[in-house]
């Protein structure tokens, strides 16, 4: 099955483009998306190594680079002037750690708190995901204009675009909305029930998969996804209810490992992000974990505030 339908085999050496997406891959990398001026789809690969940065007394923090001194985790370690906190009119001392991966700054910020007695250390930029984290260590944001020079495993980047600007090029994206029908047995769907039709709109394009068995109905949608080759899944209720729903129906119908929705060789994962109870404007809100996907955006029209209130345009200018 082809899923680089659109990506570059070879990939020149200066891109001019749009970010779609990034996300960390193996140790100390990062695969970013890019749509480039031509509307090509192409995957690179950026070696990437997180900071994260501690404050402290004197004392303390000489005896935490003493212990992280062999750490396995960081790479190096300097000090740097910063603004500490937002309240901060002058900036001050603090330690900036260079860490070999991603994945290491969970796990090494609890052990610095931990060190600090939770009380006399703070760790910053530890709560960033992947993906923000990169794009402030390149002063970059999500479908920013670029020209990359890509230099095998590294990439430099020459910003064409302000954040600031509100008279701004998009490139021509391409959307797909994914909706599943159900045999219910009940007056409720239940995870149990098959399949019984999906339906796949593009434009004025529609395509509707209600044919033979359903492993076969869930491979086609595979299929019918890298043919379509959308930049954009939209859903209604997919992170709380579809995705888990088709991942389950996969499952059952033992394939999966197949179930590729990503531009990535990736499955639909069986288990999603922690969802969320919030309150706001006197009522109490649900948010259910997002389904991630890889060199594509999954947008579900039920989980969304920005885009149920603004609509696409809206999002954009947000991002």
């Amino acid at each position: 099955m082809m899923l680089y339908k659109n990506s570059k085999a070879h990939k020149p050496n200066v891109i001019d483009g749009w970010i779609l997406d990034a996300y960390p891959t193996s140790q100390g990398e990062m695969a970013v998306w890019i749509i480039s001026q031509t509307g090509e789809r192409i995957r690179l690969i950026d070696s990437f190594q997180p900071q994260i940065y501690v404050t402290g007394t004197q004392d303390i923090v000489e005896r935490l680079i003493g212990r992280l001194f062999r750490d396995p985790r960081v790479v190096s370690w300097r000090y740097v002037y910063k603004y500490a906190c937002p309240t901060d009119s002058q900036k001050s001392r603090v330690v900036e750690l260079t860490l070999k991966d991603y994945r290491a700054v969970y796990h090494l910020t609890r052990d610095i708190l931990r060190f600090g007695d939770y009380l006399k250390l703070e760790v910053h930029n530890c709560d960033l995901h992947a993906d923000r984290a990169y794009f402030f260590s390149k002063d970059l944001f999500p479908l920013a204009r670029v020209e990359i020079t890509n230099q095998s495993t590294k990439l430099i980047y020459r910003l064409k675009d302000s954040v600031e600007s509100i008279d701004y090029q998009i490139p021509a994206l391409r959307f797909m909305k994914l909706q599943v029908d159900i045999k219910k047995s009940g007056r409720m769907a239940k995870f149990e029930d098959p399949i019984d039709k999906i339906t796949l709109t593009q434009e004025d394009n529609k395509v509707v998969i209600d044919n033979n068995s359903e492993a076969h109905k869930l491979l086609t949608l595979v299929e019918e996804t890298v043919e379509l080759d959308p930049d954009f899944i939209l859903t209604h209720g997919g992170d709380g209810y579809l995705f888990p729903y088709l991942t389950e129906r996969a499952t059952q119908n033992h394939i999966l490992d197949q179930l590729i929705l990503s531009r990535d060789p990736k499955p639909l994962a069986s288990k999603a992000q922690q969802g969320k109870t919030f309150f706001s404007y006197g009522r109490t809100f649900y948010r259910a974990g997002t389904r991630r996907l890889f060199g594509r955006i999954h947008l579900d029209e039920v989980n969304g505030f920005v885009l149920s209130e603004a609509g696409f345009d809206g999002l954009i200018e947000i991002a």
